[in-house]
């Protein structure tokens, strides 16, 4: 089912149902497809307990026909315009967050940083070096759930090397590639 404005069109292959009705969403959301064919049934009856004015434009024959062949049909649920979610899988371990960039402020010694996220929800560790060629130089910063920090108090003109990893209930990803900066 499509909403389009102020008009709600249904279609199956061939049949389409146009009917003028005030602009709603169907809450398909994060749906499976059995959650919304049940959707679609309960609006449907919804509409049948309208009044005879209000059904006027609707062609509900036509809905109840789009509605019982996704029903029985699953194949004809995209047909109908259902999108089909698939089933939930686990998320995992999260991969390592891309695109770091690390770039001075306006104030002395901040840095900022940011990067995109390998998952919604997960949380990142921040560490920076000035000396990226050994392992052992790397020391933690802080820890964020948004996809950027703030790195203060830190020498104005001195060269940092950050990285960041995501974690969440499932372990820890990869560290990120680097990202440098000078703070002013």
């Amino acid at each position: 089912m499509v909403l389009l404005g102020k008009t709600m069109m249904v279609s199956a292959g061939h049949v389409e149902v146009i009917m003028k009705r005030k602009n709603f969403k169907l809450g398909f959301r994060n749906a499976s497809s059995g959650k919304q064919l049940e959707i679609c049934h309960a609006h449907l009856a919804k509409f049948t307990r309208l009044t005879a004015d209000a059904q006027a434009d609707m062609d509900l024959p036509g809905i109840q026909t789009v509605v019982t062949t996704a029903h029985a049909d699953p194949a004809a649920m995209t047909a109908a315009g259902l999108t089909v979610r698939a089933d939930w899988q686990k998320v995992g371990v999260p991969a390592a967050p891309q695109n770091l960039t690390a770039a001075a402020t306006a104030n002395a010694g901040e840095i900022r940083l940011r990067w995109q996220r390998p998952l919604r929800r997960c949380f990142f560790q921040v560490e920076f070096t000035t000396n990226p060629n050994t392992e052992t130089n790397w020391r933690q910063l802080g820890g964020e759930t948004a996809q950027s920090f703030l790195a203060t108090e830190l020498t104005p003109g001195k060269l940092y090397w950050f990285r960041v990893r995501a974690s969440n209930i499932h372990g820890e990803s990869p560290w990120s590639g680097s990202a440098s900066a000078r703070p002013a």
